[in-house]
């Protein structure tokens, strides 16, 4: 667990927001920002894949793990699960809660970790200009094996550390008791002619506005993208919690 004087530590951001941190473990190069009500630990890969996303209208799947952490234990379990992150060697990106009126939707998802999956439309190309690689392919996907082991260890560890798990989040996969699974990619809103009645859009804006961050009604894979790994697998890996393997009530 981060030391509440590490740099990387809720802890120190909350007392210097305005730095921008970053290390090096294991020939991985993390960076820590404070952004949009998050904060937000990365590696470029990670910052690529955000922008990807965003050049990309957050149409290719979005695949994250979301942790059930309770508001007051948020600061702790960040990190625990940040440290896990680094030593690990995820390659992409983490994010937690960074404000004080977190929104009832979002409830359960209080430390999101990212799943990256390969997209085509990517085209291994880069979208942030550095002189480290930022560029990723489907060589950079970590399979079933690798988050279902970051899983149990981030249980272990919130559990012993004493850390309370609030609701799992609505329209989830249930993984475990803290633990859900959840594409984000946007979804075609349920009535998409409304839009060309209320605006006048271009083609181009119009389509955009055709697609929306899937309410939780929608469920943990509205956009319909094969999944990350296979969800019969946790029930051989062995889950101590023995959580339901199905989706939450929405």
């Amino acid at each position: 667990m981060l030391g509440s004087d590490n740099v990387f530590s809720y802890e120190y951001v909350l007392a210097h927001r305005t730095e921008l941190p970053e290390c090096v473990r294991d020939k991985t190069r993390y960076y820590l920002r404070c952004a949009n009500g998050f904060l937000k630990l990365h590696t470029m890969k990670g910052m690529s894949y955000w922008c990807a996303q965003t050049l990309k209208n957050n149409r290719p799947a979005d695949w994250k793990i979301h942790f059930s952490i309770h508001s007051d234990d948020v600061p702790k379990a960040w990190n625990i699960l940040a440290e896990l992150f680094m030593e690990e060697q995820c390659q992409f990106s983490m994010k937690a809660m960074f404000q004080e009126d977190w929104p009832k939707y979002m409830f359960g998802r209080e430390i999101t970790v990212y799943i990256f999956r390969y997209d085509e439309s990517y085209s291994g190309t880069s979208y942030v200009a550095d002189e480290e690689d930022e560029s990723f392919s489907e060589q950079d996907e970590m399979d079933g094996d690798f988050w279902f082991d970051f899983i149990d260890k981030a249980e272990k560890s919130l559990s012993s550390s004493g850390i309370r798990s609030a609701s799992l989040a609505k329209g989830d996969y249930s993984l475990s008791e803290y633990a859900s699974l959840r594409n984000e990619a946007y979804v075609l809103r349920k009535s998409p002619g409304l839009i060309s009645k209320l605006f006048c859009c271009t083609s181009e804006m119009e389509d955009s506005a055709r697609y929306i961050y899937p309410p939780n009604s929608y469920g943990f894979n509205a956009a319909g993208h094969p999944l990350p790994f296979e969800l019969e697998l946790r029930k051989l890996m062995g889950n101590s919690y023995n959580a339901p393997l199905t989706p939450l009530s929405l």
